[in-house]
Order: structure tokens, then sequence, then C-alpha cells
């Protein structure tokens, strides 16, 4: 009954297993109907997002916010493997992809446009006339 922390989205379909166990725990724990599993999935995926970013906040970053390399949490030692552990922050402080996305988003917001009910009007345009 184990997701782990390098696991980037909780919708991949190699965590159907780990997720079809946590499910059985979760009906055999408490008094739950199936039309609930999508919720408590929902659920479930943000504490596991919560999780990876207090690991990355308390365990990975300094009082400035940049990343440093650190051993291992030991009090966590029973949920993150050695291994496991050396995988996630390689790939926090080395994610080139989160780079190359938000350099996208800050390029697409140079020129911010207005979505409304009418259309989409350059806001550039609207501040110059006033």
């Amino acid at each position: 009954m184990h997701i782990p922390i390098t696991s980037d989205r909780w919708t991949k379909e190699e965590l159907d297993s780990g997720k079809d166990r946590i499910w059985t725990e979760i009906k055999r724990s408490f008094n739950i109907e199936d039309n609930q599993k999508k919720y408590c999935f929902q659920l479930a995926g943000k504490r596991h997002r919560g999780w990876r970013s207090f690991l990355i906040n308390k365990f990975l970053k300094d009082e400035q916010g940049n990343f440093v390399k650190v051993e291992r949490p030991m009090k966590y030692g029973n949920f993150i493997t050695p291994e496991e552990w050396d995988d996630f922050v390689g790939k926090q402080i080395d994610d080139n992809d989160f780079k190359k996305v938000s350099e996208q988003i800050a390029r697409e917001h140079q020129n911010p446009r207005i979505h409304t009910k009418k259309g989409v009007w350059d806001m550039h345009a609207y501040s110059k006339k006033l």
C-alpha cells in the first residue's frame, strides 16, 4: 500500500494496483459506498501532492528557497527507501520540464488577454486608450 514519492501524476496507470489496495483498505476501515471512490482518490491525490511539497520545502530547500542536497530524513525511513529518495531529489533539482513550462507560461502572459462573454480583447490596447 505504497505510492512512491517519485510519481508525478496520481492518475498514472502504473499506480492502479497500489490504488486498488488502498481502496480495499479504505472500504475495510470505513463504511463507504463505491460511488465515493472518485472523491476519495481525488482527496488522496491532493494529500500526495501536499506530502511531496512538504518534503521539498522542509528538506530540500534552504531559508532562501534554493535547492540543497540532503540525506533522506530518517523520520520517514519506513515510507521512503534510499533509492526512492535519491530519485526524488534528482528529479526536483534537475527538473527541466518544469522550467520549460514556467518559461512558456511567462511568455504567454507577457501579452495578457481578457476572456469575456463578448470575446477576447487585448488589455494593453485598452489601457493605452485610457
